[in-house]
């Protein structure tokens, strides 16, 4: 059984990942706004590195530098082309625990021969009201199953064929 003691820094990481959700879900909402007038048309270069043209550029300019209410000064933003995948990372800083929580966004799809906007995916929509008695209840219960597998598969090992 897996223990967990309910301590502000838990209360602080619960808080930090609702807060990494609830920015995550705005400027998924946002992207998807602010691309919805370049579907079809091009908006990454195609010739070397890659990258976003210009004019992409400036309209994604204030989330790279994280001007955004409610942002700490150690918070990230992070617009970018993978394969042919648009991403988007959010990382939140926790104070009391000092790590990062994160959430990778796929919010579009470009064709990489061409640079042009192909589709735009759904707006996210991670919870933002996770509870610290929620997180300890899924940790045991996954503890518990994962117990009663690793038994099962000790069962399994004595049948089969060496």
């Amino acid at each position: 059984m897996y223990v967990q003691t309910v301590n502000s820094e838990l209360h602080s990481r619960i808080e930090n990942r609702n807060n990494c959700n609830y920015f995550s879900n705005c400027i998924s909402r946002d992207l998807n706004e602010l691309f919805t007038p370049f579907l079809n048309k091009k908006v990454r270069k195609i010739s070397g590195y890659g990258g976003w043209l210009k004019s992409i550029e400036k309209l994604i300019e204030p989330w790279q530098k994280k001007q955004i209410v409610g942002f700490n000064e150690l918070d990230k933003i992070m617009i970018y082309g993978s394969y042919t995948s648009l991403i988007c990372r959010v990382q939140t800083w926790d104070q009391v625990s000092k790590k990062y929580c994160s959430n990778e966004i796929y919010f579009g799809r470009f064709d990489d021969s061409t640079g042009e906007l192909t589709k735009l995916a759904e707006p996210s929509k991670y919870r933002i009201d996770l509870t610290a008695e929620e997180l300890i209840d899924a940790q045991n219960t996954h503890n518990f199953h994962e117990s009663k597998m690793t038994e099962a598969a000790a069962i399994i090992r004595n049948f089969q064929d060496s």
